[in-house]
């Protein structure tokens, strides 16, 4: 059985925070949390996440520089990260965080933006038991 995924949670709005928190445990995840963006690059670099979602609209520090810190940092072995903002964001927004270098967005508050969070979590873990299988393999060899 594969590993569970660790995602942080980077999220200002506490009610948002923990309610993906929730989620994502629902989804067999191991999650941390963090308030602000200095918080979540600390935490970003002390753990081993498989994936990092970003509140876009962070206190102090925005989310697209804490993105940026944490794949600079964690270069070339980084966790895959994805912004996560309002629904109003529209492809200014997604053009930014792409170049922000993000992996994904999903605009939150509505049950489609669950929907498309749980793919990817599903992603993620399909893809981290190919790894671990091909890992695996090596060691039998």
């Amino acid at each position: 059985m594969p590993r569970q995924l660790r995602v942080l949670v980077v999220e200002g709005q506490e009610d948002s925070r923990e309610a993906l928190r929730r989620q994502l445990e629902t989804w067999s995840c191991v999650v941390d949390t963090a308030t602000d963006g200095e918080d979540g690059v600390r935490l970003a670099l002390q753990g081993n996440y498989d994936a990092v979602i970003l509140d876009v609209n962070l206190p102090e520090i925005d989310g697209l520089e804490v993105g940026q810190m944490i794949a600079q940092k964690h270069a070339p072995a980084r966790p895959y990260l994805c912004a996560f903002s309002t629904f109003e964001a529209g492809p200014l927004e997604r053009e930014r965080t792409k170049l922000a270098g993000f992996d994904k967005h999903i605009e939150k508050g509505s049950a489609a933006s669950m929907n498309e969070l749980e793919a990817l979590m599903k992603e993620l873990r399909a893809r981290l038991s190919s790894q671990q299988a091909a890992l695996d393999k090596g060691s039998a060899n």
